[in-house]
Order: C-alpha cells, then structure tokens, then sequence
C-alpha cells in the first residue's frame, strides 16, 4: 500500500490526507483519501487500497481544485495550474515510473540470487504499480483531451 501511495505522491504531485504516507510534502497539493474509500468495491478489506479505478478519482480530485486555491499555491515549487500542462507533466513522470519499473525487475532477473517465492512476490508487486502507472497515463490523456474540447 505504501508503494502504490508513494507512486501517486511522485506521478501526480498529490498527497493522500489521512493515509499511511500522509506526512505532508510541500511539492504535493494534500487530497482527502476518502475519495478513495469511495471508489473501491471493499474487496481491499475496507482499508481505502489505492486501485486502478481510485486512479481517475484523485485525478479528478487534483483537477477540481481551483488554480487559486491555496493547496495550489502553497506547493514549492509551484505546480503547474493549467490542466493540460499538469496532465502531461502526470504522464511523462508516470512513463518514468514504468521504465522505472521494468529496469528493477531486469535487474533482479540477471541477478537471480532472491527466492523464486520472494522473486513472485515482487514481481506481483511490479505488476500492481506497472498497471496503476500505465492507468494514470490512460487518465491523463482521457482528461487532457476533454479539457481541450470544452
């Protein structure tokens, strides 16, 4: 659960208020994490689990936000206010995330020397933040097109 929170704090530039990784950082604008208690089915056992389908929630959250908001304005360094900029910031970090990703397991695969249960695990876990990664792209482009067509 922290992997994926610390995921969303570096691709989206948004820190989940009340979560496990809740210490504020002053580069993220703070998000209620009940937007994601809201989203999830309860199959997480009721504790609010970031999902792949929590992902347009907080985006939609972070998006809501008025460019004058003092959750805004308060980041340092300053996030970018306009939606498109912030989308496309949003994916190019969350393509990082993923080369990220893929170069960490190739590594662990040429070095072998982990467990293959500890090895599954670890790639289940890659697999997890590979999906919700490449899901925030998938967001970031349906948002960024919308806001251009209005």
């Amino acid at each position: 659960q922290r992997k994926k929170e610390l995921l969303i704090r570096r691709t989206l530039s948004v820190s989940l208020a009340g979560s496990s990784a809740s210490e504020q950082d002053r580069s993220c604008v703070p998000i209620d994490a009940s937007i994601i208690d809201s989203s999830t089915d309860g199959s997480s056992g009721g504790s609010g689990g970031i999902t792949v389908s929590s992902i347009a929630e907080i985006l939609a959250a972070r998006l809501s936000l008025p460019p004058t908001s003092p959750a805004l304005l308060g980041t340092v360094p300053a996030q970018k206010t306009g939606a498109v900029a912030y989308l496309g910031q949003c994916y190019v970090r969350a393509a990082e995330e993923i080369r990220n990703i893929r170069q960490g397991r190739e590594r662990r695969e040429q070095k072998k020397t982990a467990s293959s249960a500890n090895a599954d695990v670890l790639s289940a876990h890659d697999d997890e933040l590979a999906a919700l990664a490449t899901e925030i792209q998938a967001q970031s482009v349906s948002y960024a097109t919308s806001s251009l067509l209005e």
